[in-house]
């Protein structure tokens, strides 16, 4: 995602709190590295401000940190690893988002993609604290939308669906033993790669690319993912704000 941003003339920033593979990403972008972690939310202030006094007000921010969790039964997992991944996906997305949105509202103008899953609309058995803590995710994307949008501010929560990379793939290199709960993950995203129902990391780049270029703000608090085409849904605009679709809500019998 930074790459592609970069490609499309945007100066971008990238934030992580592994010093070496942010600097590497934003050596190869021309970019400028920030180390923070982003449950530091001192940290994160003082890299964003350090970031505005370069280059001015962050017109767009991509939330893209987070943690895949613990994997097992809810009762059994370790409380305190459970819970520490709902503070680095909710409160790690709301520190940053905090850090920037003061500025945004100041230009009159912003755009905010959360990064989410489709963990986070339906269920994941054995993965509890990921499922809840992108449900969180896209429920926060959609308040915020609703209170930012006078000042001229988007807001998108962005499934790039299933990839081969990130997660996906140190779950693979982890090499899980059949039977396991670990392994039962991996057969299941095996057997979705297999039958087609992944998506190209540099396709979905793309779409990220397009939020960010305001192709979509119609389409503001909306769940969207690197399945979805784009375009149609943009000229259904209207009528999906209408019937308050693509978000997260209760299905009625």
């Amino acid at each position: 995602m930074a790459v592609a941003l970069a490609a499309s003339g945007m100066r971008v920033a990238v934030l992580g709190r592994d010093e070496a593979a942010v600097a590497a990403v934003a050596d190869k972008i021309g970019g400028q590295a920030i180390v923070a972690d982003v449950l530091d939310r001192t940290r994160v202030i003082d890299g964003i401000n350090e970031l505005v006094a370069v280059h001015g007000p962050v017109d767009i921010l991509v939330n893209n940190a987070g943690v895949a969790g613990t994997v097992g039964l809810a009762w059994e997992v370790d409380a305190d690893a459970w819970w520490h991944t709902l503070e680095v996906n909710i409160r790690g997305t709301h520190n940053v988002t905090s850090a920037v949105v003061p500025g945004m509202i100041q230009a009159g103008s912003g755009r905010i993609i959360n990064i989410v899953s489709h963990a986070g609309t339906a269920r994941w058995p054995y993965v509890s604290d990921y499922v809840v803590s992108k449900a969180g995710v896209i429920k926060y994307g959609e308040n915020l939308a609703a209170e930012v949008r006078r000042h001229g501010i988007a807001v998108f929560n962005f499934h790039p669906g299933i990839l081969e990379i990130g997660f996906t793939a140190t779950l693979f290199d982890s090499d899980p033993q059949p039977g396991t709960v670990e392994g039962m993950l991996a057969d299941w995203f095996r057997k979705e790669i297999a039958a087609g129902h992944s998506a190209d990391a540099e396709q979905s780049a793309a779409l990220v690319v397009r939020l960010a270029a305001g192709d979509a703000d119609l389409l503001t608090g909306r769940y969207l993912t690197a399945y979805d085409d784009l375009d149609e849904l943009i000229g259904r605009a209207d009528q999906i704000v209408e019937s308050k679709g693509y978000t997260l809500g209760l299905l009625q019998p």
